[in-house]
């Protein structure tokens, strides 16, 4: 029981953590009212359709793909909730999740 806690307290920490860098990372870039909650939005967004992406190669029996595809599907959703939101350019929005990533 200690164990299970001691995982979920570990993912949490680390997707707020994850929210907090892509939220310095867009400040770099100077996108306008986002803010924390905002980034973690675009996380789980982001983690929503990476995993749908993985279980559809994998059951598509194209798992020699996931590496290539995953990575486009992530930043199409991160590229249309920022176009959505924030009205940004596909160069910008790759330079953010570029960086993020990193």
């Amino acid at each position: 029981m200690l164990f299970i806690l001691f995982v979920i307290t570990l993912y949490l920490g680390s997707f707020l953590i994850d929210g907090y860098i892509l939220f310095l990372v867009t400040k770099r870039y100077t996108l306008s009212k986002l803010s924390f909650t905002h980034s973690l939005l675009v996380l789980l967004l982001i983690s929503i359709m990476s995993v749908a992406g993985d279980v559809l190669l994998q059951l598509s029996k194209l798992h020699f793909l996931t590496y290539i595809i995953t990575p486009l599907i992530m930043f199409c959703a991160f590229y249309w909730y920022l176009k959505k939101r924030y009205h940004v350019g596909w160069k910008k929005a790759l330079g953010v999740f570029l960086i993020f990533l990193l």
